[in-house]
């Protein structure tokens, strides 16, 4: 009768370790493998005759698993649970993250559950990188206002001064004094403005609130009007700017993001380009693409700096030619916005040479 009840005993263990959700392993106080149920071999592909009389770290486990988080024989052995996180190679030489639950049971065996955690691990990774980048847009929302309060002070401060002294004293000044008074204010005025435009900008572009609206137009002349809002500032140093697109360009995009890449483009290129300079800007149509380019004679860029130009707002603001200062934000949004209409954007240069940016446009956008 107890033979018969233990027969029984054994037979409903045997059913609940087989049936398990959870992979179970069965392994000597030696840490070889005497049973392995249906679960852990349809987890890894794998026949339970492969597993059986093998030692419990020749399971194909990934080299780094067991090198980073050793099997902890000496914990077990003093009636500790070990629960461990581990990656687990497949037949098929894919890899599985599983939970590891061992613990020695009193005949001196131990039993090893182990749980597929993989979408768990993704979507912990997933919210990993949300994390990370609701810190980043923190951290930009923290520069921006840092550039605003630092750079909104000194245009103000110019506008509000030089105002107090036109109200004080507009009696007393001439037309010519006014008038240069209030070109200063007005310099000032759009500086601020076009900082406070490039942050919506860019405020915009990463919210995706921006819509993108393509059309079809004359890409010489759109150029061409953003080069006549600047020959101002191209006059005050004497750099040539020569519009050397073909007149039948047709391109097919968003017009205004186009404007603010090529106004940020050419803005650039005459802040650092010196005196009787030269800024070129062309286009070329190829494959597909229309690839819109703005050379300078400048003093060119170290090579060093050339791959975070495009992706860190935080770039200090190198200061130009004629020390003109910017707030590090233009080459920022010509990468988003390049983006935005399916393109992109890269830049060739050489110190004291001159530097050469190029925006890559599909010709067409279905």
């Amino acid at each position: 009768m107890d033979g018969k009840r233990l027969s029984i005993d054994e037979e409903k263990f045997r059913n609940l370790i087989e049936l398990a959700t959870d992979g179970i392993l069965i392994g000597a106080n030696d840490g070889i493998v005497i049973e392995a149920n249906s679960t852990f071999c349809t987890m890894i592909g794998r026949k339970k005759e492969e597993l059986i009389g093998r030692f419990i770290a020749d399971i194909p486990f990934a080299k780094t698993s067991v090198e980073q988080t050793p099997f902890r024989f000496d914990l077990l052995r003093k009636g500790q649970l070990v629960v461990s996180e581990r990656e687990l190679l497949r037949s098929d030489g894919t890899k599985i993250t599983i939970e590891m639950r061992t613990k020695m049971m009193p005949d001196g065996t131990y039993q090893s559950i182990y749980r597929d955690i993989s979408e768990r691990k993704k979507y912990e990774l997933q919210l990993l990188d949300y994390a990370n980048e609701l810190s980043e847009l923190n951290e930009d929302k923290d520069h921006f206002i840092t550039i605003l309060a630092h750079d909104l002070v000194s245009p103000f401060n110019t506008i509000l001064g030089y105002l107090g002294v036109l109200s004080a004293d507009f009696d007393n000044l001439d037309r010519a004094a006014i008038r240069k008074q209030l070109d200063i204010v007005h310099n000032a005025s759009t500086k601020a403005f076009n900082l406070l435009q490039e942050i919506l900008t860019w405020s915009r572009s990463n919210s995706g609130t921006m819509s993108y609206e393509p059309e079809f137009f004359n890409l010489k002349d759109i150029c061409q009007k953003t080069v006549d809002i600047l020959e101002p500032i191209a006059e005050n140093k004497n750099i040539e700017i020569t519009n050397a697109i073909d007149d039948d360009v047709q391109a097919y995009t968003d017009a205004n993001m186009l404007r603010v890449i090529i106004r940020n483009l050419l803005t650039n290129a005459l802040k650092f380009t010196s005196v009787d300079g030269k800024v070129t800007i062309g286009a070329t149509e190829h494959d597909g693409e229309i690839v819109i380019s703005v050379k300078d004679t400048g003093k060119g860029i170290a090579k060093g700096k050339l791959a975070t130009l495009f992706k860190n707002i935080h770039n200090k603001p190198t200061e130009g030619t004629s020390r003109e200062i910017g707030n590090g934000l233009g080459l920022v949004i010509c990468k988003m916005l390049a983006e935005r209409q399916g393109g992109s954007i890269g830049v060739e240069s050489e110190v004291g040479i001159g530097s050469k940016f190029f925006v890559r446009i599909p010709a067409r956008r279905n």
